[in-house]
């Protein structure tokens, strides 16, 4: 991402009554860019929180002094496993990573918030506890743990609901019961963009499918508009992502199907889907909302000019 780019993607911020917080993250590691300071310091310069998310291979001693130094308020450090087990999954080296992380708990004293990011999956299921106390151990004590997810189909996980029409129906009465549309909040919980300033749907569209607009010519406000419109088509990669409500309950009744669920599991899913969408505006779960699963799918659904 040029700096320009990154200027006009705050400016855009800037043009909302509430500013949201910023964080460089999402599709790759930020403590590659040679400017990755510049940007921090920008912000600083605004008084506007600037975070990242970081896997800390990258982030010597000195990248950690030039960080702090730059105005850095929030780091979240991406690291779900422990030492051999950590290799394996990252392909990374564990002393390394290891080694940056508790240069940078010495040197931050108290500048940044600091968090360990862990993603909960097959291998780490049962060590999620002693992963935490292992890092409450050398001075961290927040944590953000949260699901593995498919990335919009673009990381094959075993779902069953993929390339499946079954369920749907079923889903959506369970959905319908609880008081739930079935519309998916993450597009509005997260604007994602992109190096060069494009706008997607969200995150989990990991390849990039559907460009909405560039920062250069769209305020936030307006692809708000747009991505709602494109979602009621229909998106090739909300059919098939895991994080999408309906597909979440059609997951937990093929589990069932296979023995490896239980009704329980369905109503944890359920009833969780049900706190969050309490804490959210009343339009993200709109009762008229009509589920795209199976109108078809078009990724040139609205008229804006592709910028790809």
């Amino acid at each position: 991402m040029t700096f320009d780019t990154f200027r006009q993607a705050i400016a855009r911020a800037e043009e909302l009554k509430t500013m949201p917080n910023i964080n460089t993250t999402g599709q790759g590691e930020p403590l590659i860019h040679p400017e990755i300071e510049k940007f921090v310091a920008y912000c600083g310069k605004k008084n506007i929180p600037h975070g990242m998310t970081t896997n800390a291979s990258l982030l010597t001693e000195e990248k950690s002094s030039s960080l702090l130094d730059a105005g850095l308020k929030k780091l979240n450090i991406s690291v779900s496993d422990l030492e051999s087990t950590y290799e394996d999954v990252y392909a990374l080296g564990w002393e390394n990573t290891f080694k940056n992380i508790l240069n940078f708990v010495r040197l931050n004293n108290g500048r940044a918030a600091l968090t360990i990011n862990i993603v909960s999956h097959e291998y780490n299921f049962d060590k999620i506890e002693k992963m935490k106390d292992f890092w409450r151990g050398h001075g961290i004590a927040e944590f953000l743990v949260f699901n593995q997810t498919n990335r919009g189909g673009a990381c094959k996980h075993g779902n069953f609901f993929l390339n499946n029409d079954k369920y749907f129906d079923e889903a959506e009465a369970i959905l319908g019961e609880a008081k739930l549309s079935g519309m998916c909040s993450a597009p509005f919980d997260y604007l994602f963009l992109g190096w060069n300033g494009n706008y997607y749907i969200c995150c989990n569209d990991y390849r990039k499918t559907t460009v909405l607009g560039n920062v250069f010519e769209y305020g936030i406000e307006e692809i708000d508009v747009l991505k709602r419109a494109t979602m009621a088509k229909g998106i090739q990669a909300c059919v098939d992502c895991n994080v999408d409500p309906v597909n979440r309950i059609r997951e937990k009744l093929f589990e069932i199907e296979h023995g490896i669920s239980s009704k329980k599991d369905l109503d944890r899913a359920v009833r969780g889907l049900v706190t969050h969408y309490s804490t959210l505006p009343d339009e993200l779960n709109d009762p008229d909302w009509k589920s795209p699963h199976r109108i078809g799918v078009d990724n040139n659904l609205i008229d804006i000019k592709n910028l790809d």
